[in-house]
């Protein structure tokens, strides 16, 4: 199977985000890596994906080898720049994966442009206020961005993953969101940390291929129920 990789850089209010595109798929899957990581987080999954997705990944700003720019790293900032980068690429409606922070960036962005995201995965994501959380503290996001309450207003297929030991708030977060998102998916991972795209990122690009593909990937809402796996 041949593979098609482009790189590049796109400025955006005044910062300059780092992407790659994999893949020669029909249907276009935007990826968006955890606080810490960059885009080759998702590496190890894109051998699984890249024959039926065109995948876009970048690096987060303040990231990789995007700049942090001088706004505030608000979560506002980092959905309208996945957007902006999105629409550079003349892309209209795509799959969206988010791990950790960029779960919750997903999530939020899933919300803004409901009619443009085809299908939702979250993986390890928290969508309760953390403030109390390190790994999103140091990077400002979550201050006041509870989005416990507005989750209720998704309405795209939705996969939300998270491992078995990646903590209560992890799991606590994942069955609350479960619960407000009208007939998602929700698969506890045995035996696996925080996050997964390190833990097992093998385990993780089955399941997403599993549920992009499906004709059928939601549950009726009264239907809807944990899995464990």
């Amino acid at each position: 199977m041949s593979e098609l990789t482009i790189t590049g850089r796109f400025d955006v209010a005044g910062v300059s985000l780092n992407y790659r595109v994999d893949g020669t798929g029909p249907r276009f899957l935007v990826c968006v890596h955890r606080e810490g990581a960059r885009l080759e987080e998702w590496d190890s999954t894109i051998p699984e994906l890249a024959d039926a997705f065109t995948i876009l990944r970048y690096d987060l700003r303040g990231h990789g080898m995007s700049t942090q720019g001088k706004s505030p790293s608000h979560i506002n900032n980092f959905v309208y720049e996945l957007m902006a980068l999105v629409d550079h690429a003349q892309i209209e409606q795509f799959d969206l994966a988010g791990c950790s922070l960029g779960g919750l960036i997903a999530l939020r962005t899933a919300l803004a442009f409901n009619g443009r995201v085809r299908r939702l995965i979250l993986l390890s994501a928290v969508a309760e206020d953390a403030t109390n959380l390190d790994c999103y503290a140091a990077h400002g996001v979550m201050r006041g961005n509870d989005s416990s309450e507005e989750i209720k207003g998704i309405r795209c297929p939705t996969l939300i993953l998270t491992g078995e030991e990646d903590g209560d708030l992890s799991f606590r977060s994942a069955q609350l969101m479960h619960d407000r998102i009208a007939g998602s998916l929700l698969e506890i991972l045995p035996g696996l940390r925080h996050p997964l795209l390190r833990c097992a990122p093998q385990v993780v690009a089955a399941r997403m291929r599993r549920f992009l593909l499906d004709e059928n990937p939601g549950v009726p809402p009264e239907r809807s129920a944990k899995t464990n796996t």
